[in-house]
């Protein structure tokens, strides 16, 4: 059986200044197995997400821009486990069939991005942030690195952007998992006609650490829509 990977999600921000914005989010995620055997052996994972933040606009030039941002993120993970419910049956443990963890968080982050010239730029994010850690089950550091390049090529008469981007991240629970670091590698692909709206493709692999000794590599596509208030 395959695992299938579920997500959808709502943002929404709000310029207070011309340097100061506040953003909110909603998500609900899902993992599941496909067919009898994997629900048993995998189970399903479930939960929602919700976060609210500040972001500040630190520093502009012709070519770069710099941001920051403060955020505080509620999560909900449950799970439910057959293949580990019969297991500790059979070995005489207390059994749970499911299992709720949430994960309130507080945390920071920096944005950067340059244009090298009118096509080619390049982005990168740090996070930082303390709180309720699903994969030791207490407060901990956790921390992440998201970089990658991008092509606009607009000015070259063509309606489409291209980002290709890398991300290495302590906090696995976005995806619904709780044993630990997780890495992706996307690709976007935008239209940005028109200009008030971007609708983009989104293609993502990801190292997921399924359990404490198993990895397992997860395909994600998805389509995302963003539109622009003026």
């Amino acid at each position: 059986g395959q695992i299938l990977v579920t997500n959808l999600a709502f943002e929404y921000q709000y310029a207070v200044r011309e340097w100061l914005g506040i953003y909110t989010e909603v998500a609900l995620r899902a993992r599941t197995g496909t067919d009898g055997p994997s629900l048993f052996r995998d189970g399903v994972a479930y939960g929602t997400a919700f976060e609210v933040g500040w972001l500040v606009q630190m520093r502009e030039t012709e070519r770069s821009l710099l941001s920051g941002s403060l955020y505080l993120a509620n999560r909900d993970v449950s799970f439910i486990d057959p293949f580990g419910f019969v297991e500790e049956i059979v070995e005489g443990r207390p059994a749970e069939f499911t299992e709720t963890i949430p994960s309130l968080r507080m945390g920071t982050a920096a944005h950067y991005a340059i244009a090298f010239n009118r096509v080619v730029g390049a982005f990168a994010t740090g996070t930082v942030s303390f709180g309720e850690s699903l994969q030791e089950r207490d407060t901990d550091w956790l921390f992440g690195l998201t970089a990658g390049v991008s092509l606009d090529l607009e000015s070259e008469g063509v309606p489409i952007g291209l980002a290709l981007s890398g991300r290495a991240d302590d906090d696995a629970s976005p995806i619904g998992v709780a044993n630990g670091p997780w890495e992706a590698v996307g690709l976007r692909v935008t239209y940005t006609r028109p200009t008030d709206m971007q609708l983009s493709l989104v293609s993502t692999i990801n190292s997921v650490p399924f359990t404490e000794r198993t990895d397992m590599i997860v395909y994600e596509v998805g389509v995302e829509m963003r539109y622009y208030f003026f």
